[in-house]
């Protein structure tokens, strides 16, 4: 069957401190540190000017403003943050477009998909046109990164043939599980395949996995 993951969305964590570390004169690294262990980090612009006694007390007010927080909320904090803070709008704004460019690659770079070539060992896909719509639907990514960000709010879930809103899956099953760093729910993977695999096999290894990558 094929295999695909989702790597840890950012979204789905809660902020437990912020640091802006310079990099250039008119660059700065955020990194961003969660209450699950998850971290990351985005280039973003600072203004002339800016030094690292700058970047402390903004990264100690975005720090205060965003722990417990998810990226969600985040509009919201910076927009008091910029009131208190007149001078440093431009620095705000810019570490909130940064995230904001993002997040919104997400979709295209946190699935990985592997034995895509194993789909021509079953003959629901030894019909040509089959074949290339579940692999164009492969190559687009957004239907999936969409199954699998709904599937990060069930334990376990299993979509077969026609449940599935995309049309070239009218043959194909799909089975995922989520898995979470600490106790939050951070991403999901899972097993594309014919409407005839072996359901009490796939989901038993699914699981297992699952269990797994929880532990570690």
């Amino acid at each position: 069957y094929i295999s695909m993951v989702m790597a840890p969305q950012m979204r789905k964590v809660t902020f437990k401190t912020i640091r802006l570390v310079p990099v250039t004169n008119d660059k700065a690294l955020a990194v961003i540190v969660t209450t699950g262990g998850l971290f990351k980090d985005i280039m973003i612009d600072i203004p002339d000017g800016m030094d690292d006694r700058h970047l402390d007390m903004i990264s100690n007010a975005l720090s205060e403003a965003m722990q417990g927080r998810t990226v969600e909320d985040m509009p919201d904090a910076m927009e008091k943050i910029k009131q208190n803070m007149d001078f440093h709008g431009d620095m705000v704004k810019s570490l909130l477009d940064a995230i904001s460019t993002s997040r919104s690659r997400e979709a295209s770079n946190s699935i990985v998909f592997d034995g895509t070539r194993n789909i021509f060992k079953h003959p629901e896909y030894s019909n040509i046109e089959n074949a290339q719509n579940l692999l164009a639907a492969l190559d687009a990514r957004e239907y999936f990164f969409d199954v699998l960000s709904n599937a990060s709010h069930m334990q376990l879930s299993i979509s077969i043939g026609a449940e599935n809103a995309h049309k070239s899956l009218k043959d194909t099953s799909i089975i995922t599980a989520t898995y979470t760093i600490g106790n939050e729910s951070v991403g999901s993977f899972g097993v594309i395949g014919p409407t005839r695999m072996d359901y009490s096999k796939v989901i038993s290894i699914v699981d297992f996995l699952s269990r797994c990558i929880n532990e570690m």
